[in-house]
């Protein structure tokens, strides 16, 4: 006899089951005349920085005439304080041909109406529904909660067992209450999702399940960025294409974390990877990030506390960065100056403006009255306007002219044998006047605005297109107010330090595209080498070794953290004294006058004699030609 409860959750159960069935069926294509337009994701869920990726497919149906085709991401914004209110990009589609693209959204919120507009040679044809994603928006986030670790997890890996693993409530959302941990053989004790009203668990972990196959996972490395960790398993880095394979690379080393279960090691495409660290949890330290392997599933299933521990750790470790960035142009301003005095000057301002209450009032009646010319107020009002118009004009041109300033900074990770450079670091622009053609950022640099998020504050709403690179259209530079990103970009460079064996000590060639102001560089056998005032391209040496040699073995990734954000000022100073620590065998740091790894956005506005920029490189040097 069938049980009860059974039959009266059959209905509900078979909708469950004919839901995910449609969910895994392709996305539908709305039609537009002779072009087909479909818009899916990677995956569905909340994320929380990074870059938001959509793919759009189009399809050409027209066996002789080539369209234009612009899709637009909201159709229709309605955001408040800082947000997107335009995410655009445009495509030549041949005929009888389609072409699938991508729209990033970068790390601000898209409301709208979730509508994907669509325009075919310059007219507005309709909309289609965009995937269900939510990025970036943070209104439905407990009220100074902290934001969770996000995790993705691939169609290959045991979804449930991960979740148990880290105790993720996917039921809070609902506002179901938390399911017991003996609910969950195995589980550990936490909980995710937490939204306003409820309390923030530290162990929350969210996780978000690919929605596509390990084949079909992005070749850019942007669409990686809103997670702290990836969950792999060993059939699918063998189905993974090469490019996916080095997009993953490119998240890793600079700053993720990967979860690889069934493999050994870490696949050596994606770099030079440090030393093994043993435990439980096998981390191997590459670029900025760390890979970690288990030998199996059920070994990451079932790892000890202390094990998991240290996973919490790097987690939260790794969403705590992203939360601990400036939120505002006065912060940000003093972590990387770019202009000396943010604070708009009310005294001057004050006294301006009675002056000019004074001379139009008082004393302009008062010397009309005396001239009895009392009708030339007529012409005397608009000339004594107009000269404080231009008084306060000339002031500014004096105090600052019309040329932009811009400060970069950085620290680039350069792993010479992998021609892989890795940069994290900070941009800042002031401008006298509203560039009118925005920013243009390389197509493959994360660049996260440091503004406040929310309601509460000043609305701007901003424009990006993806037609031609990453071009920040409008709203993001407002004139004589200082705006900073934070930056991060993996890509591969040539730039690197030629070593030659000589008598007396190494020849070095700087080969790193800027002036080394001072360099350290450590042998295989642990030797320390020190240069200073090598120009681009010269040749330095013999050089001989000094007396201290390799101790500490800190490595990139401490130095990043001790690193911050920026390379200016005291930072720099005070590292000075101590960066022989952060070598190993077979690097080098070296303190570049210039930064060849961060564009300048401003492009063709910015003035090299009004642009100062810096760059700290630890380079990883091939260990079968290191001297």
């Amino acid at each position: 006899m069938r049980h009860p409860s059974i039959a009266r959750n059959l209905p509900l159960r078979l909708v469950l089951v004919l839901a995910a069935l449609l969910a895994l069926l392709p996305a539908r294509a709305d039609e537009f005349g002779e072009i087909a337009v479909s818009a899916d994701a990677m995956y569905t869920g909340t994320t929380y920085h990074g870059y938001g990726e959509m793919r759009v497919r189009i399809e050409n149906r027209s066996g002789s005439k080539a369209h234009t085709v612009t899709v637009v991401y909201p159709a229709n914004s309605y955001g408040g304080g800082n947000y997107l209110s335009r995410v655009s990009r445009s495509v030549n589609v041949a005929p009888n041909s389609d072409e699938v693209i991508t729209l990033l959204q970068p790390p601000l919120p898209a409301t709208g109406d979730n509508q994907v507009r669509v325009e075919v040679d310059g007219h507005h044809e309709g909309e289609i529904r965009a995937p269900a994603n939510n990025h970036c928006n943070f209104s439905g986030y407990g009220g100074g909660n902290p934001r969770p670790p996000t995790i993705l997890v691939s169609r290959n890996f045991d979804f449930d067992g991960i979740t148990r693993l880290f105790s993720t409530n996917r039921y809070a959302a609902t506002g179901t209450p938390k399911p017991s941990p003996a609910l969950y053989p195995g589980g550990r004790a936490g909980t995710g999702r937490v939204f306003y009203g409820s309390t923030a668990d530290p162990n929350a972990v969210e996780t978000i399940r690919a929605e596509v196959p390990p084949p079909e996972w992005s070749d850019n490395w942007l669409a990686y960025t809103p997670f702290d960790a990836i969950a792999l398993d060993t059939a699918d880095l063998r189905a993974l294409p090469a490019p996916v394979l080095d997009a993953l690379g490119n998240y890793l080393a600079a700053g993720g974390n990967i979860f690889l279960a069934g493999q050994a090691a870490p696949p050596a495409v994606w770099g030079a990877a440090g030393k093994k660290i043993p435990g439980a949890e096998a981390r191997y330290d590459i670029g900025f990030g760390s890979c970690y392997v288990f030998a199996s599933q059920s070994a990451l299933e079932n790892l000890p506390d202390d094990a998991l521990t240290r996973l919490h750790t790097q987690l939260r470790t790794a969403v705590g960065y992203w939360q601990s960035l400036p939120t505002d142009g006065t912060s940000a301003n003093n972590l990387l100056p770019v202009t000396k005095d943010t604070k708009i000057p009310t005294r001057g301002i004050v006294i301006v403006m009675l002056l000019f209450i004074l001379a139009i009032g008082p004393a302009n009646l008062i010397v009309l009255g005396r001239l009895k010319r009392r009708t030339w107020m007529l012409w005397t009002i608009p000339a004594i306007s107009a000269l404080t118009t231009l008084g306060v004009f000339g002031y500014s041109f004096v105090r600052e002219g019309f040329t932009p300033d811009t400060r970069i900074s950085g620290l680039t990770c350069l792993d010479q044998p992998g021609h892989r450079a890795t940069t994290v670091g900070l941009t800042g622009f002031y401008c006298p006047l509203t560039p009118s053609g925005g920013l243009q950022f390389d197509p493959e640099t994360e660049a996260t605005p440091l503004v406040g998020l929310g309601y509460g504050i000043h609305s701007e709403a901003r424009e990006v297109d993806w037609t031609q690179g990453q071009h920040f259209q409008h709203g993001w530079i407002a004139a004589r107010v200082p705006v900073h990103f934070h930056i991060r970009k993996s890509e591969i460079r040539r730039e690197r330090l030629e070593l030659e064996r000589a008598p007396g000590g190494l020849k070095i060639v700087n080969g790193l595209g800027a002036t080394v102001k001072q360099l350290w560089l450590a042998d295989a056998d642990g030797k320390i080498y020190e240069v200073t005032n090598l120009p681009a391209g010269q040749l330095a040496g013999p050089v001989a070794p000094g007396g201290a040699k390799v101790l500490s073995h800190l490595g990139v990734s401490r130095l990043r953290t001790d690193f911050g954000l920026g390379n200016s000022g005291a930072r720099t100073d005070a590292l000075k004294s101590g960066l022989q620590a952060y070598l190993v065998p077979g690097s080098y740091i070296a303190l570049l006058d210039g930064n060849p790894f961060i564009e300048n956005a401003l492009g063709a506005a910015a003035s090299p004699h009004r642009t100062l920029s810096d760059s700290l490189v630890y380079g990883l040097l091939d260990p079968e030609t290191t001297p």
